[in-house]
């Protein structure tokens, strides 16, 4: 079996000297390269270390204000214009939304947009829309958003239509977005009552419901739904035993998914 022969490649002077010089023209740019950055890099630490203020930092110059409330807005102009300027980081944008929406209830959103060109600052402002005025117990007046938030002020005017409506056994942190939905229906659906509602009790704990008609009824309504069909037939209800019975009647219409409702004579 033949042996196997090794056989040594030989590289003539000059081409190997060239070969050398090409590798150390490579070599030498890749170590000037990475000394320019490390330079570079320490002498932006230097300059971050001489400034007070970061790179790229905000100063507020100018403020635009988009606010329906006029209250509202000159708390907010007071608000970002001490901070003129000095730095306005985004944080800072976020904390002094938070300080708006505490002082204001009625504030929805607040958003801050910030111009790096001109160090301008815009600042828009949503309100919660209000259904209408509610009456807590000891005579406290609060608003009922169509979120179904109460909130302790109003800047914008409530649903046409509303009854008046007296909530009891709740407190301000209580969220009842049903009673909003069923007040907005109520509201469009006002004149289709024989007898229009004119108030509106309700307790969210035992979730209970009471309208009082003009005639004098009073109406147990029960859940918050069927509202359209419900009043037809409270109206066919009416109609029909006001023949029969000396109103004000009382009405119970919390067995109406079973298809029972239920008249008594009022006090």
């Amino acid at each position: 079996m033949p042996a196997n022969r090794r056989y040594r490649v030989r590289v003539r002077v000059k081409v190997r000297k060239r070969l050398f010089k090409r590798s150390g023209f490579i070599f030498g740019l890749a170590l000037a390269a990475g000394l320019a950055a490390y330079a570079g890099f320490l002498s932006f630490g230097a300059v971050g270390r001489l400034s007070p203020v970061p790179f790229f930092s905000f100063r507020l110059k100018e403020l635009k204000l988009n606010c329906p409330a006029p209250a509202v807005t000159e708390e907010i102009r007071a608000l970002f214009l001490a901070r003129s300027g000095r730095t306005l980081s985004s944080s800072d944008c976020s904390a002094l939304a938070r300080e708006i929406k505490k002082r204001h209830t009625a504030v929805r959103e607040v958003s801050v947009r910030r111009n790096f060109l001109n160090g301008g600052a815009s600042v828009t402002v949503r309100l919660e829309p209000v259904l209408t005025p509610v009456f807590l117990e000891g005579e406290t007046t609060a608003y009922l958003s169509r979120s179904g938030k109460l909130i302790s002020e109003s800047f914008s005017p409530p649903l046409q239509n509303s009854l008046r409506a007296e909530i009891y056994g709740s407190e301000k942190s209580f969220s009842m977005p049903a009673l909003a939905g069923f007040i907005s229906d109520m509201g469009i659906l006002k004149k289709s009552f024989l007898s229009p509602p004119e108030r509106l009790e309700y307790r969210p704990r035992e979730k209970i419901c009471r309208i009082f008609l003009s005639n004098g009824c009073e109406v147990l309504w029960g859940e918050f739904e069927f509202t359209r069909l419900k009043v037809l037939r409270l109206n066919e209800v009416l109609n029909d035993v006001s023949s029969k019975l000396r109103l004000p009647v009382k009405v119970d219409l919390r067995s109406f998914r079973e298809g029972r409702i239920f008249v008594s004579a009022g006090a």
